[in-house]
């Protein structure tokens, strides 16, 4: 009866590895930064920037029109803190997951939005 106990238990522990290892999906997660209680993101601009391999993409000037929602979103192959600086929101980089900053564009200007530890400008966004 014992050796029946232990082939329960280990049928139990692989099916629950399995089950385990397939509860994760191939998205990315998320890190997000959302100010205020909720922004309504219909006719959001929407800014995606990538770092790999020392390469920026999608980056240069970004623009937003006063008043509108944007949601940023960054990936990295390195942790890092994505800045958005003037209206200072940040979220969270790292490999495998998608920082996301989600504001209302209600200051114009022109404002930098970097990989702050490592002082890399990804893009501008000018809100005009």
């Amino acid at each position: 009866m014992a050796r029946r106990a232990r082939q329960v238990v280990a049928a139990t522990a692989v099916a629950a590895v399995m089950v385990i290892a397939g509860c994760g999906d191939d998205a990315a997660t998320s890190s997000t930064t959302t100010t205020g209680a909720s922004i309504n993101t219909t006719g959001a601009v929407t800014i995606e920037v990538g770092y790999a391999g020392g390469s920026i993409t999608g980056g240069g000037r970004r623009s937003a029109a006063l008043g509108q929602a944007v949601v940023i979103k960054v990936t990295s192959d390195i942790a890092d803190e994505v800045h958005l600086h003037g209206y200072d929101k940040l979220a969270d980089a790292a490999p495998g997951t998608v920082a996301t900053i989600t504001f209302v564009a209600d200051k114009p200007g022109i404002y930098e939005v970097e990989l702050e530890k490592k002082g890399l400008k990804l893009f501008e966004l000018e809100v005009k």
